[in-house]
């Protein structure tokens, strides 16, 4: 969904790690890059919200304590956009390629930051639709020319995680999803990002990072994004936890700042994968 949410970086460096693959072997993904984009959905709002009063933790059943508010605020979702309206071209935060070159093994290494800013669009982003789905360029086309479009205002309720994934890249050539270039290399790809969407693909949806409280954008404002991916181990990393840490501000044509949201899962307190 972001790429990177289901551990995929430490589970191939984790084959490497263990020396049983020559060095002849080839990992597919080769490499990935995880996108981000503003949402505007109250459905996803509300519905990230009622999860609250859902049970903690789904083995306990009817049992557990509710997840409450915070927690459910504070968790990324899988979600598969319809009632949503992706109001900006998306952008890339970070990459992990594979084999690693050049590390040292740690788990570390793979904590990653993205400060990522989107300026006002007169489309709001019409061409990406609700954020799942190959970007529409005649549609974007249509609102561009229009004589009545405005970059604002609008109300966000979160960010949209998506991917793009190179699974092989040949020098070679030959047939693959992402085709031939012109030096005869082909690429097998496969896409969640509007932009280089792989249609006919119904296996992976966006990562929904929701707000606690939705921001409003006015017109001719811009919005940026803070994202970590952070990484706690103990000592021998034979066991630990990865999370995802988030938040966004609005800031108007001067550039003064006219709203912000707090960081969102600091520490991991709501939401956290295990190693």
């Amino acid at each position: 969904s972001f790429g990177d949410n289901e551990l995929s970086p430490e589970c191939l460096d984790g084959v490497y790690k263990t020396g049983v693959l020559k060095e002849t072997s080839v990992c597919i993904p080769q490499q990935y890059t995880a996108y981000l984009a503003p949402v505007s959905s109250m459905r996803l709002h509300s519905e990230a919200r009622a999860q609250a009063y859902f049970p903690s933790t789904a083995a306990d059943g009817l049992d557990s304590a509710p997840m409450g508010t915070l927690k459910s605020m504070e968790t990324p979702y899988v979600v598969r956009t319809h009632a949503a309206c992706q109001t900006h071209v998306e952008k890339p935060c970070w990459e992990f390629a594979h084999p690693r070159l050049r590390s040292n093994g740690l788990l570390k290494e793979n904590e990653r930051v993205a400060h990522v800013t989107f300026d006002g669009d007169v489309t709001h982003g019409a061409g990406c639709g609700s954020g799942y789905g190959p970007f529409d360029t005649a549609v974007a086309t249509i609102t561009q020319t229009s004589s009545h479009t405005t970059s604002g205002p609008i109300t966000l309720h979160g960010f949209l995680g998506t991917f793009h994934s190179t699974l092989y890249n040949s020098p070679r050539g030959g047939s693959g999803g992402g085709g031939s270039s012109a030096d005869g290399e082909s690429s097998a790809v496969i896409s969640t990002a509007p932009t280089s969407f792989s249609v006919g693909m119904f296996s992976w949806f966006p990562l929904y990072f929701p707000l606690k409280e939705p921001l409003r954008v006015a017109s001719g404002a811009s919005v940026s994004c803070s994202i970590w991916r952070k990484i706690e181990t103990n000592p021998d990393e034979s066991s630990g936890r990865v999370w995802y840490e988030w938040c966004a501000k609005v800031t108007d044509k001067h550039g003064e700042v006219i709203a912000m949201t707090p960081i969102h899962n600091p520490n991991g307190r709501s939401y956290f994968v295990n190693l």
